[in-house]
């Protein structure tokens, strides 16, 4: 798959990076290396693969786990401001 010089410019455009004409034969050779390798995993056989998913979790299971709301009470009393069971903070916008 080839990119032509019109289509470099129109990406450097999009991106708002101002591309001399120098620079559109080089980007035009790095896109259509990135393109080829891209057509490249594009055609791998993947159908006997299974899938496997790569989040797992590495950290050994809570042995005491705390409660939900177990320790609000006691942080909220060390927060200089509270309201309706929340600390409150001033606004930083």
């Amino acid at each position: 798959m080839s990119i032509s010089n019109d289509e470099v410019k129109k990406l450097g455009d999009l991106s708002r990076i101002s591309v001399t004409d120098d620079q559109v034969e080089e980007f035009k050779g790095d896109l259509d290396a990135i393109l080829a390798y891209v057509d490249q995993i594009q055609s791998v056989d993947v159908g006997d693969v299974e899938v496997e998913y790569l989040i797992k979790n590495v950290v050994r299971e809570d042995e005491n786990p705390s409660q939900p709301g177990e320790f609000t009470k006691d942080i909220l009393k060390e927060a200089p401001d509270t309201q309706d069971g929340f600390i409150k903070v001033n606004k930083i916008l």
